[in-house]
């Protein structure tokens, strides 16, 4: 038993302790999901994952004990402008890498969807942030923050983000679009959650992000908007696109640290 206590008590054993066990929420979550329609499906993952989540991070969080603030599962009055700024910033992210993308390598025009369905669009929604939630509990509450504590700033960053890499990987994403689009989006959400100290904000730009995908039409869902890239030069986004998708929001938590350390100061 002593030696178990040792074990625990380890400066990064409780995080991957943490994450193996968020992993066996998220797949028996996921088990259970796909027996109810296709529609529904991401919020029947994403609910329960969520709500089975926040209960693990408060358990170690106070096993290890930490305070639960320290965690990121602060509420208090900010919380709803944490939130608010986070999709600003979250939705603004994306729109500088898609204009960016339109200046370089030709005109991007959207047409609206030729039937757009309001309430399939609210249960999409409501689904995505059920699922952003998710991720952000497994990656940004407790595991983040204990590995803050043990590796420093940028030593926890790297290493919450590269496991967030992973997990996509594990969700079948191609390895350039991880390494090129996951992998930079996770230093955003994890340097809005180190200059927030708290899960809102980077919860409000993970779901800004995949918003501004969707209703764009990027995604391909065609729910409000439909994305025409008949005019972009096919070959030279494929090249270089993916790195302005790297760059952009690597741009942003740069800015994010830096307003944070002016503040700070």
């Amino acid at each position: 038993m002593r030696t178990l206590a040792a074990i625990w008590r380890a400066p990064l054993v409780s995080t991957f302790l943490f994450w193996l066990a968020a992993l066996v929420i998220l797949l028996l979550s996921a088990m259970a999901s796909s027996v109810v329609p296709s529609a529904y499906k991401s919020l029947a993952w994403g609910l329960p994952a969520s709500l089975a989540l926040y209960a693990l991070a408060r358990w170690f969080a106070l096993r290890r004990t930490l305070a639960v603030p320290d965690a990121g599962l602060r509420h208090d009055r900010r919380t709803i402008a944490r939130l608010g700024a986070g999709l600003a910033i979250g939705v603004a992210t994306y729109g500088v890498t898609l204009g960016t993308n339109a200046l370089l390598f030709g005109p991007i025009r959207f047409a609206v969807a030729a039937e757009p369905d309001m309430s399939a669009a609210l249960i999409f929604f409501g689904g995505l942030a059920a699922t952003v939630l998710m991720e952000e509990l497994a990656f940004r509450s407790f595991a983040f923050w204990n590995s803050i504590a043990v590796l420093g700033g940028i030593g926890g960053q790297l290493l919450v983000a590269l496991a967030f890499a992973l997990l996509h990987i594990g969700y079948g994403w191609p390895l350039e679009t991880v390494l090129l689009g996951v992998l930079p989006s996770a230093v955003l959400f994890g340097a809005a959650a180190y200059v927030s100290r708290s899960l809102a904000l980077p919860f409000g730009v993970h779901f800004g992000v995949v918003c501004g995908r969707t209703i764009s039409g990027e995604s391909g869902n065609n729910l409000i908007l439909a994305m025409d890239t008949s005019g972009v030069d096919a070959g030279m986004a494929a090249a270089f696109a993916p790195y302005v998708s790297a760059a952009v929001p690597l741009l942003v938590a740069v800015i994010l640290f830096c307003l944070y350390r002016k503040r700070a100061a």
